[in-house]
C-alpha cells in the first residue's frame, strides 16, 4: 500500500513517499530547538539550532535560504526582517536532502517611541513608550533625573531647559529586556543673555591684540539657530572678523568681534538671534540688540630717539617714525624737556612729518626728554629719554691792558667757567694795531681750576718799536673740550707818556 504521488507540497519538489521515509529515517539524527512559536521584542536577541550527526545544515526563512553549513543561529538585534517561519534541511555528503524540519515562528513586536520628542518651554509632556503586548512591562530611567527611575510613565507638567536630555524606556519580558533611549529637545525661542555696553571704544596703536565683543544666549535647538548682523542697518554677509560659536550647555552661544584696526569699522552694529526649527513653521526671532562701536587708531609710538649735542648749549634732537597703516600718522609731536625735579625746561610742537628739532638749554646739567605724538584719536608717549648737556666752554668776560711805565703795559685778562671742563691754559697774543703780521704768542698761562671763578692772569710787554703806536691784543681761553676767545680785540696806545701816565690804566669788557 505505499503511493508515489507527485505532488510539491512544501514547494521544494520532493514526492511525498520521500518525504515519509526521511522522517522515519531521520528521527534518530536531527534535533531543532526551540521548535514552537515565540514573541520577541524588536532589538533583542534570539538562538535557534538544527543539530545533526548525518550531514551539513541548510536553514530557511519563509522558504528562503539564509545560511548554509551551520547548526545554530544567533540573531542580535531582531527587526522585522527576521521574524516568520524558520527551517532546517539535512543535506548528505553525496548532496542529496535527507530530511526537512520546522524549526521555529518568531513575531518581532516593535516599542513604539519616537527618538527624539519636541517640547517648548514651559508647556508640559507625556513621553510615550508602549508596545503591543500585554506581558511586556515598560520602566523609566534617567541619569539626568533620577526622581523618574522605575516609573510606568513620565509626565511633565512645566517643561523647563533642564529637561532637555535623555530619558530610557524599559521593556522587559519574563526571558528577555530591551532599552530604547528617547531624548526630550525642549524648544526656546532666542533669548539674549549677556549684552555688550551701549557704546564700546576700542583704543589700539597695533592690530595685532585681539579683543572680543561677546553678545551670549540661548536658543533651542542649538542647531537651527543663526546669528545674523547688520552694520548701519545693512546685512554683513561672510565676514571673517565675525565668530559664532554653538555651545552645549543650556544652548548657549557666545558670538565674537576681533578688534578691528581700521576706522571705518566704527558704526552702529546690531544682533538679530535666528531659530528656524523646521518643527515650527515660523522662524522664531530674538529682539534686536544693537550698540555703537568707535574705532580708535593712536598714532605711532617715536622710536630711536637720539641726541647730537653741537656745543654746551645747542643741540639737536632726532627720532623715527615708522606707522604701519596711514592711520597711525601722527598730526604733530611735542618735544618736552624736563628736569630732575620735572619741571619742564623747554616745550615745542613740531608737526607730525618732522622727525627732529634744535634747542639751546644750560650747560652742564641733567635732563629728560618726552615725545608725544598726536592724532585725531589721541597721543602715545615715547619712553623717556635722560641724558646730561656737556659742561659750559670757558668763558672771559673782561680784560684790562694797565700802563706799567713809558715803555711797556701789562695786560690783566678775568674769565670763568661753569662745570668740571677746567681751563687748562690762558693765551695772549699782541700784534702791531692794523697789522697784517701774524699774532706774536707772549705768553701761556698755565691755570687750573674746579669750580666756577675769576682768575687775574697777566703779562708785561716792552715798547719795542721806539714810537708812538698801538698794540692789538687777543685773549682765549683753552681746556680740553673748547677753544673760546673774548670776541674782539683790545686795543692800547704805547708811546711817550709824563708821570701822570703811570699806574694808569684803561678797560675794556
Amino acid at each position: 500500500g505505499i503511493t508515489i504521488e507527485a505532488r510539491d507540497m512544501f514547494q521544494k519538489g520532493y514526492p511525498t513517499l520521500v518525504f515519509s521515509l526521511w522522517l522515519l529515517g531521520a528521527q534518530g539524527c536531527l534535533k531543532v530547538y526551540p521548535a514552537a512559536s515565540i514573541d520577541q521584542i524588536e532589538g533583542s536577541s534570539v538562538y535557534l539550532s538544527c543539530t545533526t550527526s548525518c550531514g551539513s545544515v541548510i536553514w530557511y526563512i519563509n522558504g528562503k535560504v539564509i545560511a548554509n553549513s551551520v547548526q545554530g543561529l544567533n540573531i542580535l538585534n531582531l527587526n522585522q526582517t527576521w521574524a516568520g517561519i524558520y527551517e532546517c534541511d539535512v543535506k548528505l555528503a553525496n548532496g542529496s536532502l535527507f530530511g526537512h524540519a520546522w524549526v521555529a515562528n518568531i513575531t518581532v513586536h516593535s516599542i513604539n517611541a519616537p527618538e527624539d520628542q519636541y517640547a517648548f518651554i514651559g508647556s508640559s509632556i507625556n513621553l510615550t513608550c508602549s508596545i503591543n503586548m500585554d506581558s511586556a512591562l515598560i520602566n523609566w530611567y534617567s541619569s539626568e533625573d533620577p526622581t523618574v527611575n522605575g516609573s510606568s510613565s513620565v509626565f511633565i507638567s512645566v517643561v523647563s531647559l533642564r529637561d532637555d536630555h535623555s530619558y530610557i524606556c524599559a521593556v522587559v519580558l519574563a526571558t528577555t529586556s530591551v532599552l530604547k533611549t528617547i531624548h526630550l529637545h525642549v524648544i526656546a525661542p532666542p533669548k539674549i543673555c549677556y549684552i555688550p555696553p551701549p557704546k564700546i571704544v576700542i583704543t589700539s596703536n597695533r592690530p595685532n591684540n585681539t579683543k572680543y565683543i561677546s553678545v551670549i544666549f540661548s536658543s533651542r535647538p542649538a542647531n537651527s539657530t543663526t546669528v545674523v548682523w547688520y552694520k548701519n542697518r545693512v546685512r554683513l554677509l561672510d565676514v571673517a572678523n565675525i565668530t559664532t560659536t554653538l555651545g552645549a550647555l543650556e544652548g548657549n552661544t557666545s558670538l565674537m568681534i576681533p578688534q578691528l584696526i581700521k576706522r571705518e569699522d566704527s558704526g552702529f552694529y546690531t544682533v538679530v538671534i535666528e531659530n528656524s526649527f523646521n518643527k515650527i513653521p515660523a522662524i522664531m526671532r530674538s529682539s534686536n540688540i544693537s550698540f555703537e562701536l568707535k574705532v580708535k587708531v593712536l598714532p605711532a609710538t617715536p622710536t630711536n630717539i637720539t641726541i647730537y649735542q653741537l656745543d654746551s648749549v645747542q643741540l639737536t634732537i632726532e627720532w623715527n617714525l615708522h606707522p604701519e597703516f596711514p592711520e597711525e600718522n601722527a598730526s604733530n609731536l611735542t618735544v618736552q624737556v624736563q628736569y630732575q625735579n620735572g619741571h619742564v625746561a623747554y616745550q615745542t610742537t613740531v608737526p607730525g612729518n618732522i622727525a627732529q628739532t634744535s634747542l639751546a638749554l644750560f650747560p652742564g646739567i641733567d635732563y629728560t626728554i618726552n615725545l608725544i605724538a598726536y592724532n585725531i584719536d589721541g597721543y602715545v608717549v615715547a619712553r623717556p629719554t635722560q641724558f646730561t648737556t656737556l659742561p659750559a666752554a670757558p668763558f672771559i668776560y673782561s680784560a684790562t691792558i694797565q700802563r706799567r711805565n713809558i715803555t711797556a703795559v701789562s695786560v690783566f685778562v678775568d674769565f670763568a667757567y661753569n662745570g668740571g671742563a677746567g681751563v687748562t691754559n690762558l693765551n695772549i697774543s699782541y700784534r702791531p694795531a692794523g697789522s697784517r703780521l701774524d699774532w706774536s704768542l707772549s705768553i701761556i698761562v698755565n691755570v687750573t681750576a674746579v669750580a666756577t671763578f675769576s682768575v687775574h692772569a697777566g703779562m708785561e710787554i716792552a715798547q719795542q718799536y721806539g714810537s708812538i703806536g698801538q698794540l692789538e691784543f687777543k685773549i682765549a681761553a683753552v681746556n680740553a673740550l673748547f677753544f673760546w676767545s673774548i670776541s674782539r680785540v683790545f686795543n692800547e696806545t704805547i708811546g711817550k707818556c709824563n708821570y701822570r701816565c703811570f699806574n694808569n690804566h684803561s678797560s675794556i669788557s
